[in-house]
């Protein structure tokens, strides 16, 4: 076997990876890291099991049209042309067998997908996907409703004081939602999956630079054509 294409690629690989450095330090995606605990579940082997989840939300996307001139309701779709959900990943304990994996989610309805923030006598950050045709089945049970919600008991928005989506602030912990905290996936008939969350953490989410990305093109056509070259040749 001639190892030398695979050298040729892993050098592709390393020279572009020093290369997508972001441009701009001021992307606007944000991920949302959180762990907690699963409380109950229709699947018995789950309970007491550790799960995490990470979202990927993007800052730029636009408030929908009738929600914009309400102080205490905020609602981002993923219907439009900047979608707010830009990744979910879910996971419970160290197996695969259990796992949620969504990349720029488009929901059949425009409700099925999105975030919403709310301020009715409270602050709270609510992730909905509703759309089964998004989510997969565990054990032969086709998942719906996933619902992730934080919210504190006290009025006002983040901590800047607004009720827009939060940015890359390490200052929001979990320790600032004192009030409905969990999440939520229906499982089935079989029942709900029901888990507290325990950590939650904001942090940016630099996008990659169009030379980045630019470089790593051009390196996988230089390594296809060194390996016409080389098949020639034998």
């Amino acid at each position: 076997m001639n190892v030398r294409p695979l050298r040729v690629l892993s050098f592709a690989l390393a020279a572009a990876s020093l290369l997508m450095l972001p441009a701009d330090g001021s992307a606007e995606l944000v991920q949302a890291h959180i762990e907690g605990i699963i409380n109950s579940s229709p699947i018995t082997a789950l309970n007491g099991q550790r799960w995490a989840l990470t979202l990927v939300f993007d800052r730029e996307a636009p408030e929908a049209a009738f929600t914009a001139d309400n102080p205490n309701l905020a609602e981002y779709f993923n219907s439009g042309s900047v979608k707010v959900l830009r990744l979910l990943d879910f996971a419970i304990g160290a197996s695969s067998a259990f796992t949620i994996h969504l990349v720029d989610p488009v929901p059949g309805n425009e409700f099925d997908v999105h975030i919403d923030i709310d301020n009715f006598g409270s602050k709270s950050f609510f992730t909905h996907v509703d759309d089964a045709a998004l989510l997969p089945a565990w054990n032969g049970l086709q998942l719906d409703d996933f619902l992730f919600g934080l919210e504190d008991v006290i009025p006002g928005g983040y901590a800047d004081g607004t009720d827009h989506l939060p940015g890359a602030d390490p200052t929001i912990t979990i320790g600032e939602f004192t009030g409905f905290n969990l999440l939520r996936l229906n499982v089935g008939a079989a029942g709900q999956l029901v888990g507290t969350p325990s950590s939650f953490a904001l942090s940016a989410v630099p996008e990659p630079s169009f030379g980045g990305m630019c470089a790593i093109g051009g390196l996988t056509l230089l390594l296809q054509r060194r390996r016409h070259v080389s098949r020639r040749r034998q």
